[in-house]
Protein backbone atom coordinates (compact mmCIF):
# COMPACT_ATOMS: atom_id res chain seq x y z
CA UNK A 1 0.00 0.00 0.00
CA UNK A 2 1.08 3.81 -0.80
CA UNK A 3 1.35 6.79 1.66
CA UNK A 4 -1.63 9.23 1.71
CA UNK A 5 0.50 12.09 0.18
CA UNK A 6 -1.88 15.40 0.81
CA UNK A 7 -3.36 16.35 -2.42
CA UNK A 8 -3.57 13.23 -4.16
CA UNK A 9 -5.36 10.97 -2.42
CA UNK A 10 -7.10 8.05 -4.56
CA UNK A 11 -4.71 8.14 -6.80
CA UNK A 12 -3.81 4.70 -8.14
CA UNK A 13 -1.61 2.60 -10.33
CA UNK A 14 -4.14 2.61 -12.82
CA UNK A 15 -4.26 5.42 -15.65
CA UNK A 16 -6.99 7.77 -16.26
CA UNK A 17 -7.31 9.37 -13.01
CA UNK A 18 -7.53 12.58 -14.66
CA UNK A 19 -7.12 15.41 -12.23
CA UNK A 20 -9.65 18.72 -12.87
CA UNK A 21 -8.00 22.09 -13.04
CA UNK A 22 -8.27 24.86 -10.60
CA UNK A 23 -11.75 26.78 -10.72
CA UNK A 24 -11.93 30.15 -12.73
CA UNK A 25 -11.57 32.03 -9.25
CA UNK A 26 -8.99 30.11 -8.14
CA UNK A 27 -6.84 30.45 -11.47
CA UNK A 28 -7.75 34.74 -10.68
CA UNK A 29 -6.57 34.78 -7.56
CA UNK A 30 -3.35 32.90 -8.51
CA UNK A 31 -2.39 34.99 -12.38
CA UNK A 32 -1.05 38.43 -12.31
CA UNK A 33 -3.95 40.96 -12.52
CA UNK A 34 -4.34 43.61 -15.40
CA UNK A 35 -1.62 41.11 -17.44
CA UNK A 36 -3.00 40.87 -21.25
CA UNK A 37 -0.69 39.43 -24.14
CA UNK A 38 -2.44 41.79 -26.91
CA UNK A 39 -1.02 44.35 -28.33
CA UNK A 40 -2.33 47.56 -27.93
CA UNK A 41 -4.35 48.90 -31.36
CA UNK A 42 -2.28 50.50 -33.87
CA UNK A 43 -2.65 54.38 -34.18
CA UNK A 44 -5.01 56.16 -36.58
CA UNK A 45 -3.30 57.17 -40.00
CA UNK A 46 -4.19 59.40 -42.20
CA UNK A 47 -3.60 57.84 -45.75
CA UNK A 48 -3.42 60.61 -48.87
CA UNK A 49 -4.84 60.74 -51.80
CA UNK A 50 -1.44 60.03 -53.55
CA UNK A 51 -1.22 57.07 -51.27
CA UNK A 52 -4.27 55.36 -52.01
CA UNK A 53 -3.99 56.01 -55.42
CA UNK A 54 -0.03 54.25 -55.41
CA UNK A 55 -1.31 51.35 -53.44
CA UNK A 56 -3.73 50.65 -55.89
CA UNK A 57 -1.72 51.25 -59.30
CA UNK A 58 0.51 48.63 -57.12
CA UNK A 59 -2.16 46.08 -56.83
CA UNK A 60 -3.26 46.23 -60.29
CA UNK A 61 0.24 45.84 -61.16
CA UNK A 62 0.82 43.04 -59.28
CA UNK A 63 -2.66 40.93 -61.25
CA UNK A 64 -2.26 39.76 -64.57
CA UNK A 65 -5.60 40.49 -66.04
CA UNK A 66 -6.42 44.14 -64.37
CA UNK A 67 -5.50 46.87 -65.92
CA UNK A 68 -4.36 50.44 -64.68
CA UNK A 69 -5.78 52.77 -66.31
CA UNK A 70 -9.16 52.90 -63.94
CA UNK A 71 -6.69 53.20 -61.31
CA UNK A 72 -5.19 56.18 -63.20
CA UNK A 73 -7.98 58.10 -64.32
CA UNK A 74 -10.32 57.56 -60.84
CA UNK A 75 -11.91 60.46 -59.25
CA UNK A 76 -11.16 60.14 -55.60
CA UNK A 77 -13.46 61.96 -53.88
CA UNK A 78 -13.08 61.06 -49.97
CA UNK A 79 -10.96 59.04 -47.81
CA UNK A 80 -12.30 57.67 -44.42
CA UNK A 81 -9.88 56.00 -42.11
CA UNK A 82 -11.68 52.95 -40.67
CA UNK A 83 -10.10 49.63 -38.73
CA UNK A 84 -9.83 46.88 -39.98
CA UNK A 85 -8.72 43.80 -37.71
CA UNK A 86 -7.90 39.92 -38.77
CA UNK A 87 -9.11 37.93 -35.72
CA UNK A 88 -7.89 34.15 -35.36
CA UNK A 89 -8.84 31.92 -32.52
CA UNK A 90 -6.89 29.61 -31.72
CA UNK A 91 -7.41 27.19 -28.61
CA UNK A 92 -5.17 25.22 -26.22
CA UNK A 93 -6.55 22.67 -24.20
CA UNK A 94 -4.01 20.54 -21.48
CA UNK A 95 -5.46 18.00 -19.22
CA UNK A 96 -3.06 16.50 -16.28
CA UNK A 97 -3.77 12.62 -14.46
CA UNK A 98 -1.67 11.36 -11.44
CA UNK A 99 -0.55 7.74 -11.42
CA UNK A 100 1.34 5.95 -8.72
CA UNK A 101 4.17 4.31 -10.58
CA UNK A 102 7.13 1.90 -9.10
CA UNK A 103 10.56 1.41 -10.13
CA UNK A 104 13.33 -0.17 -8.84
CA UNK A 105 15.38 1.57 -5.82
CA UNK A 106 19.16 0.99 -6.43
CA UNK A 107 20.03 3.48 -3.95
CA UNK A 108 20.27 7.31 -3.67
CA UNK A 109 18.27 10.32 -2.68
CA UNK A 110 14.83 9.98 -2.36
CA UNK A 111 12.73 13.39 -2.73
CA UNK A 112 9.97 12.38 -0.36
CA UNK A 113 7.51 14.01 1.72
CA UNK A 114 9.65 14.78 4.47
CA UNK A 115 11.40 17.23 1.76
CA UNK A 116 8.02 19.33 1.87
CA UNK A 117 4.29 19.23 1.12
CA UNK A 118 3.72 17.92 -2.81
CA UNK A 119 3.02 20.67 -4.90
CA UNK A 120 -1.37 20.17 -6.96
CA UNK A 121 -0.50 18.62 -10.27
CA UNK A 122 -1.55 22.35 -11.48
CA UNK A 123 0.39 24.39 -9.75
CA UNK A 124 3.65 22.15 -11.25
CA UNK A 125 5.16 24.07 -14.10
CA UNK A 126 5.47 22.26 -17.47
CA UNK A 127 5.54 24.24 -20.71
CA UNK A 128 4.40 22.20 -23.66
CA UNK A 129 7.24 21.39 -26.41
CA UNK A 130 5.09 23.26 -29.00
CA UNK A 131 1.83 25.22 -28.50
CA UNK A 132 -1.43 23.22 -30.42
CA UNK A 133 0.41 19.70 -30.95
CA UNK A 134 -0.85 16.86 -29.10
CA UNK A 135 2.22 15.64 -27.48
CA UNK A 136 2.15 14.05 -23.87
CA UNK A 137 4.86 15.21 -20.98
CA UNK A 138 5.68 12.93 -17.73
CA UNK A 139 6.88 14.15 -14.91
CA UNK A 140 7.79 13.23 -11.18
CA UNK A 141 5.52 14.83 -8.94
CA UNK A 142 8.06 16.58 -5.95
CA UNK A 143 8.37 14.92 -2.50
CA UNK A 144 6.09 12.08 -3.59
CA UNK A 145 8.68 9.11 -3.61
CA UNK A 146 9.00 6.24 -1.22
CA UNK A 147 10.95 3.27 -1.40
CA UNK A 148 8.77 0.03 -0.56
CA UNK A 149 9.09 -3.82 -0.79
CA UNK A 150 8.39 -4.58 -4.72
CA UNK A 151 4.73 -5.09 -4.55
CA UNK A 152 4.74 -8.43 -7.16
CA UNK A 153 7.59 -10.06 -5.41
CA UNK A 154 7.44 -9.06 -1.93
CA UNK A 155 11.23 -7.84 -1.85
CA UNK A 156 12.55 -11.15 -2.09
CA UNK A 157 13.65 -11.09 -5.56
CA UNK A 158 11.88 -14.54 -6.79
CA UNK A 159 8.49 -15.17 -7.46
CA UNK A 160 6.54 -18.09 -8.24
CA UNK A 161 6.93 -19.26 -11.77
CA UNK A 162 3.57 -19.63 -13.47
CA UNK A 163 5.24 -21.24 -16.28
CA UNK A 164 5.73 -24.03 -14.20
CA UNK A 165 3.39 -24.26 -11.88
CA UNK A 166 5.51 -23.72 -9.05
CA UNK A 167 7.90 -26.10 -8.90
CA UNK A 168 10.75 -23.78 -9.82
CA UNK A 169 11.28 -19.93 -9.12
CA UNK A 170 12.21 -16.87 -11.64
CA UNK A 171 13.53 -13.62 -11.50
CA UNK A 172 11.44 -11.30 -10.57
CA UNK A 173 10.83 -8.87 -13.56
CA UNK A 174 9.71 -5.70 -12.30
CA UNK A 175 12.31 -5.44 -9.53
CA UNK A 176 14.73 -7.54 -11.55
CA UNK A 177 15.65 -9.11 -7.97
Amino acid sequence: MVETVSGYEGITFNPGNYVAPPSYDEALLSSPTGSSDAPPPPPQTHVTERQARDSLLQLAGQRFCWGKKAAQDMVISSITSSSAFHYQLETFTEARKSVWTFEPYYGGAVDGPFNGAAPTPWSIPIQPEQMFRNHEKSCEVPHTAFVKPCHDCTGTGMKRCHNCNGSGRAICNVCRG
